[in-house]
């Protein structure tokens, strides 16, 4: 076990800044632990030139598969991407781009502040709200000053069922 500014390291790699954040306990397997004081927290930095092929990433899996989940930033694009992959697929892209900030769930060019896309072959919804809160909405959408639809739905001539299907078991107003 090596301890850099710890005396009594409790991971294969303990570093420590200042006094440290008091008593802690590694979650088991930890194999490096990064303390901080409080006065300016702890982090790692992880820097690369700004060019292509050069992004930063945290790769997790096994010896099968070393990048079975990855986490990258992609800084030589615009806007910047930050990805989250599982094999090898981007599942989530957030953009760095202050009129662009967007969200991109099974793509990795959204087109809408939060765009999410599914395969043909996904076999589940796509999007399911789930409001288990007496008194809360399930969803609530809001429109103000503006001249284009709140709400649009558009069903393409692959739609085998309804565009829209409202069913209740206890319908009031």
């Amino acid at each position: 076990l090596v301890g850099i500014n710890e005396a009594v390291p409790l991971t294969k790699l303990h570093i420590q800044d200042g006094a440290g954040a008091g008593t802690i306990v590694p979650e088991t397997g930890t194999v490096l632990t990064i303390e901080g004081d409080g006065a300016n927290g702890a982090g790692l930095s992880i820097i690369t030139p700004a060019a292509a092929g050069k992004d930063p990433f945290i790769c997790m899996g096994d010896p099968a598969d070393e990048g079975q989940m990855k986490m990258y930033y992609e800084h030589d694009t615009s806007p910047e991407r930050l990805h989250f992959e599982v094999a090898s697929n981007d599942v989530m892209v957030l953009t760095n781009d202050s009129a662009q900030r967007r969200i991109g769930v099974g793509t990795a060019s959204p087109v809408a502040i939060l765009e999410i896309e599914q395969g043909a072959s996904g076999g589940v919804d796509c999007v399911r709200i789930d409001n288990k809160d007496v008194d809360k909405n399930a969803l609530y959408l809001q429109c103000l000053n503006t001249t284009a639809d709140c709400l649009h739905i558009s069903a393409d001539a692959q739609t085998t069922t309804h565009a829209i299907s409202i069913t209740s078991d206890a319908l009031t107003s």
